[in-house]
């Protein structure tokens, strides 16, 4: 494999890339130590005729800066000293974008195609901190690079990183963080924190660090504050706080420091709700209330992006749910009801559904539906009982409300059967923030249920 550079943009990262393809030699002066040489000793290690050539079963990548693919296939105008390559681009490959060019760090991390499809932006700011920081950007998991945005100010930040950031990330995986790093990028590290952080990370560990970012002091609030806007990215400092919690809390310990806390208060929250499965309406309503209040802070939490909150997160639409059903439509015709339900009945509907969204585990999805079940089904049984009522009395007098959609240049109609009509207002809401313009409307629509004996008609709205 042949992987030629012509403007030398991924020199840097060779030594780091050495360390880790054994496979992967230079062109330059003959110093075999450093797996580097001239272009006929790159013949003998793939001809494994020389000491050091890899097995016969692993293919060698020849890394060739200052070289560019079109030196190679122009044989007869080769350099003499390139000369002795040019046959191996037959029998091998060569490492090229799909465009048939050679990779730059900038394509390579934004290609979708054999690249890491990554946001960067491009501009000349950008390009030129990519190449001081691309050494560093080789450490970085690619988890945290992913949807984000890339720009200078990420690029320079790798490459003089302040001591939070680099704290939570030791934290993170302090064993895989040290051997990443040169014994004078270590020392550097261990500096910053004694001078910031009043901490040091040889002598005193992981476990004490833990300990002193929970109590959120000094410098460590700092760090704290960082770990709490993407705790995503370091999803190891969890497992550490779970290890320092005290063993027996007291007033002071709180569930916002600490993931067991947390924990506890869900198994709480779990129970809390199952008992509520078979409770009349109005004291699960007033209970969910309740529980919803005590439990709200809870969303501003860490552990709630982590998805370790999940009954607390879907306590919040359950409580809009207890709101909202704590009255009915009661419109003295069927028109007017309908045009309440299209307004604002189809919020409960929505806050059902996003309720069963929001569920966890199996577990937790029961406790939570059994809530739910005891709140939603008596509101829809009073609504539907309603809604039946208001069609027996009108007689003929609920019928079809508008004419078909006709066709007009610039229109788009998409036909839905049976479209919810709180998933049309969600549906409303998200086109109307794209900037699309629309208009909406309901109209009657029949079900037909049939039985042994009976034929009943159901008159329901559709959008």
């Amino acid at each position: 494999m042949l992987w030629t550079d012509p403007e030398r943009l991924w020199e840097a990262v060779i030594p780091y890339l050495q360390v880790m393809l054994p496979e992967l030699f230079l062109l330059g002066r003959y110093a075999p130590e450093k797996r580097t040489g001239p272009a006929l000793w790159l013949r003998c290690i793939e001809a494994r005729l020389a000491d050091g050539a890899p097995a016969s079963e692993t293919v060698p990548l020849f890394y060739l800066p200052g070289v560019s693919r079109e030196q190679l296939r122009a044989a007869e105008d080769c350099p003499p000293e390139l000369s002795a390559l040019v046959e191996l681009q037959y029998r091998g490959a060569m490492w090229l974008h799909v465009n048939g060019k050679e990779w730059t760090p900038f394509a390579f991390l934004v290609s979708k195609h054999g690249g890491l499809d990554l946001d960067v932006t491009k501009d000349q700011a950008t390009l030129d901190a990519l190449a001081g920081a691309l050494p560093s950007l080789m450490a970085e998991p690619l988890s945290q690079l992913q949807g984000r945005r890339l720009d200078s100010e990420f690029f320079n930040a790798l490459v003089a990183p302040d001591a939070t950031g680099l704290l939570l990330r030791w934290l993170n995986d302090p064993e895989v963080f040290k051997q990443r790093r040169s014994d004078v990028e270590w020392s550097a590290f261990c500096q910053q924190c004694k001078a910031e952080a009043n901490f040091d990370p040889v002598k005193d560990g992981p476990l004490k660090a833990a300990g002193l970012l929970a109590t959120r002091r000094n410098h460590w609030s700092k760090v704290w504050q960082r770990f709490t806007e993407a705790p995503v990215n370091y999803p190891g400092v969890v497992d550490w706080l779970k290890r320092a919690a005290p063993k027996n809390t007291d007033f002071f310990d709180s569930a916002e420091v600490w993931p067991n806390l947390n924990e506890s208060e869900e198994r709480a929250l779990q129970q809390a709700l199952e008992r509520l499965v078979d409770r009349p309406q109005d004291e699960v309503i007033r209970r969910v209330t309740e529980l919803e209040a005590q439990h709200a802070q809870r969303l501003g939490y860490a552990w709630q992006k982590l998805g370790l909150s999940p009954l607390a997160t879907a306590l919040a639409p359950l409580a809009n749910l207890a709101k909202l059903c704590q009255s009915t439509p009661g419109a003295p015709t069927p028109d007017e009801y309908a045009a309440f339900y299209a307004s604002e009945g189809w919020r409960v509907d929505a806050a059902a559904l996003a309720t069963m969204a929001a569920c966890g585990s199996p577990e937790q999805h029961g406790a939570v539906l059994g809530t739910l079940r005891a709140i939603y089904l008596p509101w829809l049984e009073v609504t539907a009982r309603h809604l039946q009522a208001l069609i027996h009395a009108s007689g003929q007098s609920v019928a079809k409300r508008t004419q078909p959609i006709g066709l007009a240049p610039g229109r788009l109609v998409v036909f839905a059967d049976g479209l919810r009509l709180d998933v049309a207002q969600q549906l409303a809401a998200r086109m109307a923030t794209a900037g699309i313009e629309f208009t909406q409307d309901w109209e009657w629509s029949t079900i037909r249920l049939k039985s042994r004996s009976t034929t009943t008609w159901m008159l329901g709205m559709h959008y």
